[in-house]
């Protein structure tokens, strides 16, 4: 996601609850013929891998980036010693 690339990940806890299926990435269900349906509709639809590589990056730059890792580094350090 951080290159800018599409993603498919399957429709679990943890993975749906940082991917809008469809717009930052492809959520499928965690079976093989699902995942295989999944790359097959990238493989052939250029303007969705484009649109889900661009907004996949930007939802990585926005909650991902080292300035935002770091200030919640910084919170939970201050939460500890408060």
């Amino acid at each position: 996601m951080s290159f800018g690339l599409p993603f498919i990940g399957t429709n679990v806890t943890g993975i749906q609850d940082n991917i809008d299926h469809l717009v930052s990435g492809y959520l499928c269900t965690p079976d093989f013929k699902n995942i295989a349906e999944a790359i097959e509709k990238l493989l052939s639809d250029e303007n969705l891998q484009t649109k889900l590589g661009r907004n996949a990056r930007n939802y990585i730059l926005r909650n991902y980036s080292l300035d935002k890792i770091v200030q919640l580094e910084l919170d939970a350090i201050e939460e500890v010693i408060a």
